[in-house]
């Protein structure tokens, strides 16, 4: 099947198409998507997370809007994915749970993956942070607000934990000021000429922007 792509619904519908094979790879909280066994230098936790969070780059812009113009089915699918990820993101916050996603460490790739879940509560906050009882928010707070105590590589990192400190400022939440700053100072260090940035101090142009 050829998806067409001339609007907004038809990238609904093509994201819908791609995601709809992983369901059947999450955990039993849903916390966790494990889709095959490969390598990496962190955990498997850390994985089975990143797994999770990273779908969250196609789904937290697709809550932000309604699609009253698709076929009913595919609105219920957007409904069920959503309900999904609020019980991922609850289960994986808590503490208590099996699939609690754990204590960071020191420059820890959970970092990285908080990246995409903050950025969807920002651009779904109806959706995504509001349904969730004062508790559960505390416990996505307090899982979060780890990446404020612990040390943070200093290269394009930094840019998970400056979008970290703005959800939390956004949200009403406490927020780490000295973090911001000292983040926001690095990275415009990096900054060369003509919109490239290096990656850090080591020389490595950072490729990421470039490649968006």
């Amino acid at each position: 099947m050829q998806n067409k792509i001339e609007g907004r619904d038809d990238i609904a519908l093509l994201l819908l198409d791609i995601l709809r094979p992983l369901k059947k790879c999450y955990s039993r909280g849903h916390a966790w998507l494990h889709i095959g066994d490969t390598g990496a230098h962190y955990g498997v936790k850390s994985a089975r997370m990143e797994g999770f969070a990273r779908i969250l780059w196609g789904l937290g812009p697709l809550w932000r809007n309604e699609y009253p113009t698709l076929p009913k089915e595919a609105q219920e699918e957007i409904e069920q994915w959503r309900l999904l990820y609020i019980d991922g993101i609850r289960h994986g916050t808590d503490k208590e749970h099996e699939e609690y996603w754990g204590e960071l460490g020191d420059f820890d790739q959970k970092m990285v993956e908080m990246a995409a879940i903050v950025t969807s509560f920002l651009l779904s906050p109806k959706k995504l942070w509001e349904p969730l009882t004062e508790k559960e928010k505390y416990n996505v707070y307090e899982f979060l607000n780890q990446i404020n105590t612990k040390k943070v590589h200093a290269n394009n990192w930094r840019f998970f934990r400056i979008l970290t400190n703005i959800t939390f400022r956004i949200l009403g939440l406490p927020w780490s000021e000295v973090c911001l700053k000292e983040d926001i100072d690095l990275i415009e260090s990096c900054a060369r000429q003509d919109g490239w940035y290096v990656d850090g101090h080591n020389g490595q142009a950072d490729y990421y922007i470039p490649f968006a």
